[in-house]
């Protein structure tokens, strides 16, 4: 019984009983007509999409008839970033993203923000083919994900396959689960003696 006790209670302290990964693919998202916004911000698998409008559509550029999250469909004039969080403001970690464009190639800045304040970034190149881009350690513990351009004038982008790790939260059911257990040890503690 004390075995179980402190196991239970183990778990109850950490707040958090596992992690599970999720892939943002847009797949399940009605599409609309390419180069058109949808629904915005844009919310998916529970993890939110603001900043510059955009929509998911079967993008020119995917090759395998899945669909992708696209913005600045009729091109930008001047802040051309979006910005992914999770509901709530869970932490969550990124692996990976594949990213594209409909015209030229330029540099695209990934900026994760942490719970609690501070900033890693990456900047990739990012060409008119979708391109898998693998993030690597300290890419944990984030509150948001802005992807931002290094361009202001009409071009079109895509993202696509945002792999995530984020952490399950205990229910509620599960304290009060362990405090009955508690509550029962206690009594059968007062019992014995």
């Amino acid at each position: 019984m004390k075995l179980f006790t402190a196991v239970v209670g183990c778990l109850l302290l950490t707040g958090n009983a596992n992690a599970y990964s999720v892939l943002i693919d847009f797949e399940e998202l009605q599409p609309v007509p390419a180069f058109t916004t949808g629904p915005w911000p844009l919310e998916t698998k529970g993890f939110s999409f603001s900043g510059v409008p955009g929509g998911v559509t079967d993008w020119p550029l995917l090759t395998d008839d899945s669909q992708a999250l696209h913005w600045c469909p009729g091109g930008c004039s001047s802040d051309v970033s979006i910005t992914m969080s999770q509901d709530g403001l869970a932490p969550f970690a990124l692996l990976s993203l594949d990213l594209g464009q409909n015209n030229f190639i330029s540099d695209v800045n990934l900026i994760g923000y942490f719970v609690g304040g501070g900033s890693i970034s990456t900047t990739v190149n990012v060409t008119t083919t979708m391109t898998t881009f693998l993030l690597g350690v300290g890419w944990t513990n984030l509150e948001s994900l802005t992807i931002e351009p290094e361009f202001t004038f009409a071009q079109a982008m895509a993202v696509d396959n945002i792999a995530v790790v984020t952490a399950v939260p205990l229910p509620a059911a599960a304290w009060l689960f362990g405090s009955a257990l508690a509550g029962l040890g206690w009594i059968r503690r007062q019992h014995i003696y």
